[in-house]
């Protein structure tokens, strides 16, 4: 294989990136701090993803892994994605590529990473109410 062949994007990873855009239409700033906000909220949707895994995973288990440290755990997220979005400008290549993207695929990721962002966070909020019944915080 040709090291300069061209690869074709995942799925997955089209939905995060547009995750990002989606998060980008979210704000109301321009350059910079737009992509760090939207950097910001993909991290904590992300986050919250975790949380609910760690929460599933405490619940069925009794296992602690991380205990009170769990909030450290956003920034090396929020790291992450703002090197990729920021410094590497992937957000801003994505962006140029998903303008040749067909309407209907366009529509189709627009679709799939809202319902995604959004069945995260409601899992999250369940999860935090299952999770404070479960230890007696109610």
């Amino acid at each position: 294989m040709s090291a300069h062949k061209k690869r074709k994007n995942s799925v997955i990873k089209d939905i995060y990136y547009t995750m990002f855009l989606l998060c980008r239409h979210l704000t109301y700033y321009e350059g910079e701090t737009e992509v760090r906000i939207a950097s910001l909220l993909v991290s904590i949707v992300g986050w919250c993803l975790f949380f609910s895994l760690y929460a599933l995973v405490n619940l069925l288990f009794s296992w602690v892994p991380f205990g009170r440290w769990l909030a450290v755990s956003f920034v090396p997220m929020f790291v992450i994605n703002y090197y990729l979005f920021e410094k590497k400008n992937r957000g801003d290549k994505f962006f140029d590529a998903f303008a040749e993207y067909s309407e209907s695929k366009q529509t189709a990721l627009y679709i799939a990473a809202a319902a995604i962002m959004t069945a995260i966070l409601i899992g999250a909020g369940f999860t935090v109410i299952t999770y404070r019944h479960a230890h007696g915080f109610s």
